[in-house]
């Protein structure tokens, strides 16, 4: 748990990036501001804190979600319940996620000020989870040109199935909405989380990290031939030299997670 004052000095931090990144300081002259070159390292340090800044107002029970309704004059989806930290550099329909962000930092200051944080249950997400059941998302790499990439969808979902369970991977959802954010939603609906390692694809590690932050062990498979990452050593992973091997281990893990369930 980070000390209350480690605390107040990564949120005060990280407020004033998001100030330099959106030019709100009204004492910057033209200038100063910042070329391309700064403005993308500024960005990627927002990136590379968010997680913690997320993390600590979560802690002071200053998280919030939001609900956003497009223009009338445009129309389009209605987003509910989204969290402002998924959108904060992206926000849809020209949205100001930023001051919802900073409003949020600076209640949390406010309430840690006050007294110390609060403590996350142990082993318990911090964000509200409503599971659904026999759902499964399914992180792989994603290329349809990649016959073997698409035998191995097939058959995990062929597995999946014969447990009465409808697995699937983003891109085979029908939505209007960005990509990442139907990734982070169906993670966190999932109530298996397959991940196939094979060929060590970030955006695998992304989702498989995503899922562990929420307290759900993702099902780790991968070809015969994988080299698994040091950090997932410890994990059981189902390693298939053909679909056959997939498909009897895969089916094995889910009856087994079903009968502990």
């Amino acid at each position: 748990m980070m000390e209350n004052e480690d605390a107040i000095r990564e949120l005060s931090e990280f407020k004033d990036l998001l100030k330099k990144w959106d030019g709100r300081d009204g004492r910057v002259s033209r200038a100063d501001r910042l070329t391309l070159k700064e403005r993308e390292e500024v960005r990627a340090e927002i990136m590379q804190r968010k997680s913690s800044v997320e993390n600590i107002v979560s802690q002071a029970g200053r998280a919030r979600t939001v609900t956003i309704t497009p223009p009338p004059i445009v129309g389009g989806l209605i987003l509910r319940d989204r969290d402002p930290f998924d959108m904060l550099l992206n926000a849809p329909y020209g949205m100001d996620m930023i001051s919802v962000v900073i409003d949020m930092i600076d209640e949390s200051i406010g309430a840690i000020k006050g007294g110390a944080l609060t403590r996350t249950p142990r082993n318990e997400p911090a964000v509200k989870l409503e599971i659904e059941k026999s759902y499964a998302f399914i992180a792989m790499a994603i290329d349809p040109s990649d016959k073997a990439a698409v035998d191995v969808l097939d058959t995990i979902k062929d597995a999946a199935a014969k447990r009465g369970i409808k697995a699937e991977r983003v891109d085979e959802q029908h939505a209007n909405t960005r990509i990442t954010d139907r990734i982070l939603s169906s993670i966190r609906r999932a109530e298996f989380v397959i991940c196939d390692l094979t060929g060590n694809r970030p955006n695998v590690f992304y989702e498989a990290g995503y899922a562990h932050g929420l307290g759900k062990l993702p099902i780790y498979v991968a070809r015969k031939d994988t080299d698994i990452q040091f950090d997932i050593h410890d994990y059981p992973v189902i390693f298939y030299e053909n679909m056959r091997e997939l498909r009897d281990g895969l089916t094995a893990r889910l009856e087994g997670l079903a009968a502990k369930g």
